[in-house]
């Protein structure tokens, strides 16, 4: 029934069913790293035309690893915990280990549509608070890098940047493969992910682990932004709290057990991708499969060789693939 409590209105739901998760997204993948060290957490397969054939295979103790290596390298560029980092990029590896790295050094990440232009970026930015932005060098047709170029002023060094428009951003990152030509001689050019991971090296595992400690699962974990059809985009924050116990909830009443392979072709940004599928993975303890872009074609390809028991898809992408 309605009831109302400190002024506010709120539905008396139902206490039966499995308990709630008291715990981090960072604690989350620890967890499971220390239960299932060996079984595979994310596969990118069937990829043999993207950065000279991507056959990348994570079990859930590289995962943990991985994540930790670019935490370190996170804090050991100056942010600080609470501040919002955000990512403009397709489903790429570096996506997961950027979410995951935030989270587990008390980041906000904010999700950036890949379709976004321009105009549309520099409000997330401008909007979102946004420090430190990750982002690919081109998706399909359009030229993130100099879309980026033309918002900053580089700094001393590669990665820094500043900008009048931007008041909060100082960093800028390449994920995925970089362009022919990015030699590091340039005028400006972001840095590198590989170069910002290797940059944490000198932060301790036991540094990272008191940070991760001060991360409380009340605390916020992620942006993401409205479709804004009746406006300009809003910035909607979600705490960990929030994000596992909604990715739990979704594969429990899915029937996702451990060991389960599950291929997705939900955008990363969305929270159908990295809520309910990749951290739905992590809840469920079974191995995602992820398409950097949906192709049904590709999908198809996937769940077959890799003998998918579960497919994450809107019913667009579904009638495509029974299209074929």
């Amino acid at each position: 029934m309605g009831m109302t409590n400190d002024g506010l209105s709120y539905w008396q739901a139902e206490t039966a069913g499995e308990p709630l998760l008291e715990v981090t997204v960072g604690d989350l993948l620890d967890r499971r790293a220390n239960e299932i060290p060996s079984l595979e957490a994310v596969v990118y397969s069937c990829y043999p035309e993207f950065a000279g054939a991507l056959d990348l295979r994570w079990t859930y103790r590289e995962y943990r690893e991985r994540a930790d290596e670019v935490a370190r390298g996170l804090m050991a560029l100056g942010l600080r915990k609470g501040e919002h980092i955000a990512v403009w990029a397709a489903n790429v590896p570096e996506w997961l280990l950027i979410q995951m790295a935030a989270a587990k050094t008390g980041l906000v990440l904010v999700t950036i549509n890949p379709a976004y232009r321009a105009a549309e970026l520099e409000y997330v930015l401008k909007q979102g608070d946004v420090s430190a932005l990750f982002f690919m060098a081109r998706m399909r047709d359009h030229n993130c890098l100099e879309t980026v170029r033309n918002m900053v002023t580089p700094g001393t060094r590669y990665g820094e940047v500043s900008s009048e428009r931007l008041p909060a951003l100082r960093y800028v990152c390449l994920v995925g493969t970089p362009p022919p030509g990015l030699s590091g001689h340039e005028d400006w050019r972001p840095a590198l992910f590989r170069e910002m991971a290797a940059d944490g090296t000198h932060i301790s595992v036991g540094t990272l682990r008191e940070r991760q400690a001060s991360v409380q699962p009340m605390d916020a974990a992620m942006m993401q932004y409205t479709s804004g059809t009746t406006g300009f985009p809003k910035g909607v924050v979600l705490s960990h709290y929030n994000i596992v116990n909604n990715a739990a909830a979704f594969m429990s009443r899915w029937g996702t057990r451990r060991g389960d392979r599950g291929c997705t072709g939900m955008p990363y940004f969305h929270v159908g991708g990295c809520v309910l599928a990749v951290l739905g993975a992590i809840c469920a303890g079974s191995t995602l499969h992820p398409l950097i872009a949906f192709d049904p074609r590709k999908a198809l390809q996937i769940i077959s060789t890799e003998r998918c028991t579960t497919t994450g898809a809107v019913p667009t992408m579904l009638m495509a693939m029974m299209q074929l």
